[in-house]
């Protein structure tokens, strides 16, 4: 991530060399660093923010608590916090492998050697024990592994506030859940919490962590990097009010989703399969979506109110509070009322003031709402779905999920090139609301969204677009690949050689290998 105008500087090699000059094999180092597009975006981050106190939970070796030292300006504190276990421990807990090294140096034994060779020796200050929590990967993963004491509560009462809070501990969701809490209570003005592993193979304990933060605390925001950039997992938390520059990073109101036709096309069959409307009210940010493909050869009376009143910057702000008084001049009641993605822009009160009106005049209604995080998709306002069905069930609707809207065809992920597909989190909480009392659509297979249930379908929907997104990846690879392997065949052929060496095997310019 690189805010406009943030020069990094970056000095990935010579933390690096630090390691190797005392003496560990690059082999071993190259399982404790970052990768190289997760480690420039926290210094970007790092740049942007300029802060003077820093709080680190999961130093390990101190790769990223010297990548940040490397980029800030004295005068600076870095408290780094760690269990600071044997390294065996560490390594093995995580399935590593330690090669012929002293695998008894405890973590940050090492990282404090690394910071003397750097001349960052006091400007970090290490810290043992557990932030929030006294569990480990050792205490998961082996059996009688080892614990440790929490110290996080005594660090920020003496060393807090923090200006930047980096966290990469144990990325179990109950510890990274403890993490944010106590981190956010002790976080300065205008200052931000990083997270590592919000995408990838962490990603959805990550995420679960932060969507359950992001439920008790309405004033934070989240960001993180697009699903279909597979290595940038640094996700931020910050107050809202507080960063306007990463605010712009959000999608606006104004900017209307790029949904293809397919897209719309297969929701509104959903529609017409799941509810079989005969009348409609669509609320909608701009151009007409679903209401074109409902009325005219299907016969739906369709209402269609655009909440937007200027496409501007202001509008993702002031028109949801407009829509209201838009939709208190209808007077009568509609089969069905479609929502599309305005909910991604309008506070809590807001929404829940809308979801109010709409029951004057709808039982059911479909709602298309984007999750928190990934720019470009979301909103200012986009919420997890536990928050959306907690809002939804205060004005009195039942909320579910309807396996008929998921419009797997659209979004199928394991094909080389779909056609017209959606590989963001834009609308992906499609969802049914039914007011409670009201007759439930039958014979639409609904799963009621409560309890455990509401975080486990966004939970699981979220990892398949990053599945998705890794197939797609990989089929580019294999194309990439298969296009200059047969480069080489025709530039062989044309100087004579009969074969190529591709992953040890010969491969012949006829139609046999060996």
């Amino acid at each position: 991530m690189q805010e406009p105008g943030i020069a990094s500087v970056f000095r990935y090699d010579d933390i690096i060399g630090a390691y190797e000059g005392l003496g560990w094999p690059r082999a071993v180092i190259g399982q404790w660093v970052l990768p190289e597009n997760d480690a420039s975006d926290l210094v970007a981050h790092v740049v942007a923010q300029r802060p003077q106190r820093v709080l680190e939970v999961g130093t390990f070796v101190g790769v990223s608590t010297h990548l940040i030292a490397a980029n800030l300006r004295q005068p600076f504190e870095i408290s780094t916090v760690d269990p600071n276990l044997p390294l065996r421990i560490e390594m093995m807990s995580m399935g590593s492998k330690l090669g012929a090294v002293d695998s008894d140096r405890k973590t940050q034994v090492i990282s404090r050697e690394v910071s003397e060779r750097l001349g960052f020796a006091n400007c970090i200050s290490y810290i043992e024990g557990g932030f929030s929590s006294v569990d480990t990967f050792s205490s998961h993963r082996v059996p009688d592994g080892a614990e440790i004491n929490v110290v996080g509560p005594k660090v920020c009462e003496q060393r807090g506030p923090f200006d930047l809070v980096f966290i990469d501990g144990l990325h179990y969701a109950s510890t990274v859940m403890s993490d944010l809490a106590l981190a956010a209570a002790h976080l300065a003005p205008g200052g931000r919490i990083l997270l590592h592993d919000c995408i990838g193979m962490w990603g959805s304990n990550v995420r679960r962590a932060v969507f359950d933060f992001l439920g008790r605390s309405g004033d934070f925001a989240f960001q993180h990097e697009r699903f279909s950039e597979l290595y940038r997992s640094i996700g931020v938390l910050y107050r809202r009010s507080e960063q306007p520059s990463l605010n712009t990073r959000f999608r606006h109101a104004h900017e209307l989703a790029d949904l293809p036709t397919t897209f719309l096309r297969s929701l509104s069959a959903a529609i017409l399969s799941v509810l079989s409307p005969r009348s409609l009210l669509e609320v909608r940010l701009g151009t007409d979506s679903i209401g074109l493909h409902l009325s005219g050869a299907h016969g739906v009376h369709v209402d269609s109110v655009d909440a937007m009143s200027d496409v501007n910057d202001e509008a993702a702000v002031t028109a949801g509070s407009e829509v209201i008084a838009r939709i208190g001049n209808l007077e009568e009641r509609y089969d069905a009322a479609v929502l599309v993605g305005i909910a991604d822009f309008l506070s809590d009160a807001e929404f829940t003031d809308l979801a109010a009106k709409i029951t004057e005049l709808t039982d059911t209604v479909v709602l298309l709402a984007t999750p928190p995080g990934e720019v470009g998709s979301a909103g200012v306002h986009s919420r997890p779905l536990r928050s959306l069905v907690t809002l939804l069930d205060s004005v009195g609707f039942d909320v579910y999920d309807a396996p008929l809207l998921e419009l797997e065809p659209t979004q199928f992920a394991f094909i080389p090139e779909p056609i017209e597909l959606v590989p963001t989190t834009t609308y992906m909480n499609t969802v049914l609301a039914v007011r409670r009392g009201a007759r439930v659509p039958e014979g639409a297979a609904l799963i009621a969204l409560d309890g455990g249930a509401v975080s486990r379908v966004e939970d699981l929907a979220l990892q398949r677009l990053h599945l998705g997104n890794g197939m797609r990846w990989l089929f580019r690879e294999l194309k990439t690949t298969q296009a200059d392997v047969e480069v080489q065949r025709r530039e062989l052929y044309e100087i004579g050689q009969p074969r190529l060496r591709v992953g040890g095997r010969n491969l012949y310019l006829g139609r046999h290998a060996s």
